[in-house]
């Protein structure tokens, strides 16, 4: 290999892969954390009760994105080249705020379509607290995190959120003996109250007060297309899980939710990667050459950590969903067909990332969108068909999809050439 490149030469990448050991430490105690936190969930409830918990997450999840507006993709993209002030952390928060309320009612309705008798008003009051606190704790976090305090904000959301849910979970279990969906969604809505308000106390803000254009006027991206994206990828996420709730059941909602959480297990080395090279792959985005440099270095890390790791999921698949419940176990084959989509992402690392600091978003806008219109369009036949299986297979081709599209197609000097004073 030729040493022009700095991604082959041993210093960088040792520290590359040095300065990623602590991140995905921290990143796996997070999903350890909120994997016994959905466990606890799991055994204090009933497989119908937990099914109603995981389809309302997704329904909150994209509530949320339309709530956060793109905001976060915005903060990881420039606030590393910018910094952030107390005032313009209030301002995002007054108008996701106002957002929230305001799409109250619409997830209402859905929820009401979706879940059928098992809708309740008490479910609609704490999916509303949820959106709120989902939508503040993930825009301050990854504000926390763009200011470069990359492994506080993961201990901040390893910690916090799972531990306050858990207290929550088991208090309720005490009182009511059996805890039902109502309680559970409660629970993890106070665990994000929790996380919003330690990360916005923890946030490093610029000491001097900004005049002249708003801060999402001044920065150079579409945050409309991040909103786009955004809206995209929550369907690609969590539409699988709605639609097998409304075509095969509750039950099966669970089951499949359940094996989607257990698969997201095997991304831990591309979300830590993400983490510790998103505001590094900002800073140089400019600069075409170290920028396809640290690209190659995040991606290789990304594929060393995530293989492994699914390789155990995928032997080990039965004991680690029986600790959900013993019901769970039957989740196995959805899970080994999630892993692919997995895998998939892991081999092509932070591509979005790029595409996004690169201002490659329109891009990344087209690309999503004609993933998710395959997506939509073959889910529902597909789950009517083979139930829980064909969500998973639909999932899983369109997530190959999109990181394969994106890989071909971004431009590396696309950020120099059309931001040369930057």
């Amino acid at each position: 290999m030729s040493d022009k490149n700095p991604v082959y030469k041993a210093g960088p990448m040792f520290r590359g892969f040095s300065r990623s050991i602590p991140v995905a430490i921290t990143q796996g105690v997070a999903m350890a954390a909120r994997f016994a936190m959905l466990a606890v969930a799991a055994r204090l409830s009933s497989v119908s009760d937990f099914g109603i918990y995981t389809t309302v997450s997704a329904v909150v999840a994209w509530a949320g994105v339309l709530v956060m507006g793109g905001w976060p993709s915005l903060m990881i993209a420039t606030v590393p080249k910018e910094g952030v002030t107390r005032e313009e952390i209030r301002r995002v928060e007054g108008k996701l705020l106002k957002a929230a309320i305001f799409l109250a009612i619409p997830q209402g309705l859905l929820l009401r379509i979706v879940l059928g008798e098992n809708f309740t008003f008490g479910i609609a009051a704490a999916t509303t607290l949820l959106l709120i606190a989902i939508s503040m704790g993930t825009v301050t976090n990854e504000t926390h995190r763009a200011t470069g305090r990359v492994l506080s904000s993961r201990i901040l959301f390893a910690a916090v959120p799972p531990l306050i849910t858990v207290f929550s979970l088991l208090v309720f279990h005490f009182l009511v003996s059996s805890v039902a969906a109502l309680f559970i969604i409660f629970g993890v809505a106070l665990g994000w109250v929790g996380l919003w308000l330690a990360a916005r106390a923890s946030i490093q803000y610029s000491q001097a007060s900004r005049s002249g254009a708003s801060f999402e006027k001044r920065h150079p991206y579409n945050r409309r297309d991040f909103l786009v994206i955004k809206i995209a990828q929550s369907l690609l996420a969590s539409g699988d899980v709605v639609v097998v709730a409304a075509v095969a059941g509750i039950t099966a909602s669970a089951l499949y939710g359940v094996a989607r959480r257990v698969a997201t297990v095997a991304g831990l080395g591309l979300n830590s990667v993400s983490m510790l090279y998103g505001p590094r792959l900002s800073q140089v985005s400019n600069d075409p050459i170290k920028l396809r440099s640290v690209t190659r270095e995040a991606t290789l890390l990304s594929v060393v950590f995530s293989l492994p790791i699914a390789a155990v999921i995928g032997i080990f698949g039965n004991p680690v969903l029986r600790v959900f419940g013993a019901d769970y176990a039957e989740a196995k084959p959805i899970l080994l067909i999630l892993l692919t989509g997995v895998v998939v992402s892991g081999i092509f690392g932070p591509v979005g990332t790029v595409v996004h600091v690169n201002g490659q978003e329109r891009l990344s806008r087209n690309v999503m969108l004609f993933a998710t219109s395959g997506f939509i369009i073959c889910l529902y036949p597909a789950t009517l068909l083979w139930g829980a299986i064909g969500a998973a297979a639909t999932w899983a081709v369109a997530t190959a999809a999109w990181n394969i599209a994106l890989w071909t197609k971004v431009d590396y000097s696309f950020y120099a050439m059309n931001h040369p004073s930057s």
